[in-house]
């Protein structure tokens, strides 16, 4: 090729080299510029990690802790899910409705509403002013270096908040409806654990493993999931002792999915009660007559009732006590269910019934971590089913006013521990007995 020849060529590919940078330049000019994207800034498959608003009612800052949002502000607060899905949609796509050629004074950036900063996962940084709205009534100015442009007042709207505004509405952070495991203590000992399985079979697995209550722990879920918040508490508040140095009692939840939060219970003040939810200051007041939890005793959950046997299961009852022996027994064969009370007739609905009313009820009011030797057999109650089974409940002295439960001729046991029942169930029925004779 001749020296001519290669000139041109040269010449050639240095224009084309020019044109494209001239486009990319072009091209680079568009992104960046805010009027030819419609958005202050275009985050493209990055993420926002990190939020600081200092606004007229305080600074803060949002950002993820344990997987979930907070928001720093004299404090530490888990946020509002719906207001922090608002407030991160919004500057995901931070819309611009028009370029403005110059400041004004009456657009507001001296006093701002609102200054915004935002960080990403991938060390990106961005900023903006919001100022004051505009005449329209629907427009807000904004600037971001020294673009000065308006964008609509729903934009700005997640940013001029205070605090009680990004605060978490809900008390648990837990999902109430799948509640696997509660933990109750009180004074910094724990004194009640309960799991269950499929919200339906609760059990005490402390201070000793027992069947509990199901319509007792079902009511606490559901006033769990019906904590209201009557006010909020934050680090700068004249609020008085909240009484959480040393809280009165704790509550542990853990949900079905791995959740755990803790609620700390502190004063009573008139009728509201100081809890702490969350971080260190994340304390809130909630209604007191919420919070009564004395039922929360392993006497009053645990649920062992060794007769609860379905009347329509039984064939007879024998009662055994002070040296006698009462046979109740059902005749089936007929259209109407008949009874007997020692050969004699009573009737099935008044009498049987009420009769084998007490016995299923004499279940377990207490227990005994270190027992003593029991005294006595004051009473055996036989029940007999109609499938053969045979159910024998002995009932042994243990003070004047208890007795140790056995079943089968064993002590019904969880450890070390043995149950026992008031004597006044005893009486009852017997009492009951008495009068159908």
């Amino acid at each position: 090729m001749t020296k001519r020849g290669r000139s041109i060529r040269n010449g050639i590919i240095l224009g084309v080299i020019c044109v494209a940078f001239a486009a990319a330049y072009f091209i680079i000019s568009a992104n960046e510029n805010p009027a030819a994207k419609g958005v202050l800034f275009s985050l493209g498959n990055d993420e926002i990690s990190e939020v600081r608003i200092v606004n007229t009612f305080g600074n803060y800052d949002f950002y993820q802790q344990d997987g979930a949002w907070v928001v720093e502000s004299n404090g530490v607060y888990r946020t509002n899910p719906e207001k922090i899905k608002l407030l991160l949609g919004c500057l995901e796509e931070f819309s611009i409705t028009r370029m403005l050629t110059e400041e004004k004074t009456e657009y507001g950036f001296d006093n701002p509403e609102a200054q915004v900063s935002v960080s990403t996962s991938n060390g990106k940084g961005y900023s903006f002013t919001v100022g004051n709205e505009a005449v329209s009534g629907s427009s807000v100015y904004i600037k971001s270096g020294d673009d000065v442009m308006l964008t609509s007042t729903a934009m700005t709207s997640q940013l001029t908040g205070s605090l009680a505004a990004y605060r978490a509405k809900d008390v648990l952070l837990v999902d109430p409806s799948n509640i696997r495991s509660i933990a109750y203590s009180i004074e910094g000992k724990e004194v009640l654990k309960l799991t269950n399985t499929d919200y339906h079979n609760w059990t005490i697995e402390y201070p000793f493993v027992a069947p509990a209550r199901e319509v007792i722990l079902n009511e606490l879920i559901a006033k769990l999931r019906t904590l209201a918040i009557a006010g909020y508490v934050d680090a700068t508040s004249e609020t008085g002792e909240t009484g959480l140095i040393n809280p009165t009692s704790s509550m542990t939840l853990t949900d079905q999915n791995g959740a755990t939060q803790t609620l700390y219970f502190g004063t009573v003040t008139d009728t509201l009660q100081y809890v702490r939810i969350g971080s260190e200051s994340d304390i809130v007041q909630l209604y007191a007559s919420d919070l009564d939890f004395s039922a929360l005793t392993p006497e009053g959950v645990m649920y062992i009732a060794p007769l609860d046997i379905p009347v329509d299961s039984v064939e007879s009852v024998s009662i055994q006590s002070n040296g006698t022996e009462d046979v109740l027994a059902l005749d089936r064969s007929g259209a109407e269910v008949k009874a007997t009370l020692n050969g004699n007739p009573i009737d099935y609905t008044d009498t049987f019934v009420s009769i084998y009313f007490k016995c299923i009820t004499i279940n377990a009011d207490g227990y005994d971590s270190n027992p003593s030797t029991q005294g006595a057999r004051e009473a055996m109650i036989t029940v007999k089913k109609t499938d053969g089974e045979i159910v024998e409940l002995s009932l042994y002295r243990r003070d004047a006013s208890t007795l140790y439960l056995y079943v089968n001729g064993e002590p019904i046991l969880a450890g070390e521990t043995m149950f026992y029942t008031n004597a006044l169930s005893l009486e009852e029925l017997l009492y009951r007995l008495q009068g159908a004779q």
